[in-house]
């Protein structure tokens, strides 16, 4: 795991996106050891991953979560993935900084109730996800 998380330029959560969600549940069990709880999102069931290690008082840590790639807000084309979010302080201020330097801003910034997203991409076209935590 990251020795620094839910920091300022900090990763802060990893999230898989993927429209076979059963079929990558025991797929990640397998190769990682990991176990899934499932969180109630209302249309939609969202699975949160635990990893072995010192975190929570079941000695198991969060580490990520999937979500399904359900409904028209996933393009056809697009691929599942993994998302990695990285920690900031003023997610609208870093969208307009990612763009000022070269980036792109595929999804403009959004709140969540872990906080205010946006999806940015490098000038090279690596995607990433930031978010001002609210709870950080």
């Amino acid at each position: 795991g990251a020795q620094l998380v839910n920091e300022p330029g900090a990763l802060c959560w990893n999230e898989l996106t993927t429209r076979d969600a059963d079929g990558s549940k025991p797929f990640y069990a397998s190769v990682f050891g990991w176990r899934t709880t499932a969180m109630d999102m209302g249309e939609l069931e969202y699975t949160l991953w635990h990893a072995p290690g010192a975190g929570e008082p079941s000695g198991e840590e969060v580490i990520g979560g999937m979500m399904p790639m359900v409904g028209e807000a996933w393009p056809a084309d697009l691929p599942p993935h993994w998302m990695v979010y990285f920690a900031v302080e003023d997610t609208d201020a870093t969208a307009s900084r990612c763009e000022e330097l070269g980036g792109r801003v595929p999804q403009p910034p959004f709140d969540t109730p872990q906080g205010r997203a946006a999806v940015l991409a490098d000038p090279q076209g690596a995607v990433f996800s930031v978010i001002a935590l609210t709870f950080a």
